[in-house]
């Protein structure tokens, strides 16, 4: 293998995929259905009770419950998300599943819109022949590694993924991303079958050695809109050292640090988040440089629109229904594509 290249670089594709649009709507599609799967659920239990009420109202029961935590998760992503972060429940599935339908389809398609406008840029290449162990850091819903599967059907590979890591605070987003999978079509979701969720915690600068070995076993490492929301305390961390008898100050290496120095030589990192210019970014960019990663992409994204002309209409209609339409336009955000050098390389 020649190691003047990352091992992922690939030669193009030739032969077409299924629409990415269509795999785009299957998964707004999928969380529609898992709102109407909540409602036949609690209707079910509401007949064997006193008080027995219609399915539509049952309905809209569980639509005020959900509008309310779609109100709640807007006003914090949308002002000062650093700093109430911790306003919101994710352990709730209500909070759980506002959040994706506000956001999940748009950060899938963020996703897959730097990793086509790097190859469209050729600064990477696809190769069919390569299957790809990945570790979304802060994954949430796991609209990283979605993200990353339409980008890969789109390039011909319908079965890219060896091995998929999540690594969040709360677990609790296993149970969701199972039934969000279990509603997508079935060569979709075949592609997504080896999912383990793990626990990981931003304010915890030192990783387990299990964390450490998942991480080293990645190829592809992300960082989705996950730095963001505890950027107000990563950049405000010190660490203290002792320098032949003297006290010396200087910015920690935190958690994401940590992450970095665990990532194995020729593996990719990829960055989404707000920008531009974002305390975030330079939290990930000086510890990446300072380890001596590689910027192969640099990206400023404003105003990328999701396509949303291949939503059906039974999710159209949905969305009259909720008065509520998940976020379709992304504003300032930046993208780095970040790859580690093998030791001879650098």
């Amino acid at each position: 293998m020649d190691t003047s290249q990352p091992f992922w670089r690939i030669s193009g594709p030739n032969f077409m995929p299924p629409s990415t649009k269509s795999d785009l709507a299957e998964c707004l599609e999928a969380i529609v259905q898992i709102f109407q799967l909540c409602v036949d659920r609690n209707y079910q239990m509401n007949q064997m009770s006193v008080g027995k009420k219609s399915r539509e109202k049952v309905s809209d029961d569980i639509k005020d419950f959900c509008t309310k935590a779609m109100f709640t998760n807007s006003e914090v992503y949308r002002y000062n998300l650093g700093r109430q972060i911790e306003r919101l429940d994710f352990n709730n599935v209500v909070t759980q599943w506002a959040y994706m339908y506000v956001y999940m389809c748009r950060h899938v398609h963020l996703v897959y819109h730097v990793m086509s406008s790097a190859l469209k840029a050729r600064v990477i290449d696809v190769f069919r022949e390569t299957t790809n162990s990945v570790c979304a850091i802060g994954a949430g819903p796991g609209s990283d590694v979605l993200g990353l599967l339409l980008f890969f059907r789109e390039n011909g590979i319908q079965m890219p993924f060896s091995e998929i890591n999540l690594l969040d605070r709360c677990l609790a987003w296993d149970e969701s991303w199972s039934s969000f999978v279990g509603k997508l079509p079935r060569d979709v979701a075949r592609a997504l079958e080896r999912t383990n969720y793990h626990h990981f915690d931003f304010f915890n600068d030192r990783l387990t050695d299990y964390q450490k070995a998942i991480i080293g076993r990645a190829s592809f490492v992300t960082f989705v809109k996950s730095i963001s929301p505890v950027s107000a305390w990563l950049r405000n961390k010190r660490w203290y050292y002792h320098t032949k008898n003297r006290r010396q100050q200087e910015l920690s290496w935190h958690s994401v640090h940590s992450i970095l120095q665990c990532v194995r030589p020729g593996a990719i990192v990829l960055y989404v988040d707000n920008g531009p210019n974002s305390v975030h970014r330079r939290i990930i960019l000086d510890s990446a440089l300072t380890l001596g990663f590689k910027v192969l992409y640099d990206l400023n994204l404003a105003d990328v629109r999701m396509p949303c002309d291949s939503f059906s209409s039974k999710c159209k209609h949905f969305m009259k229904y909720m008065e509520f339409r998940p976020c379709s336009v992304s504003g300032a955000n930046d993208a780095l594509l970040l790859w580690k050098p093998f030791p001879r390389q650098r």
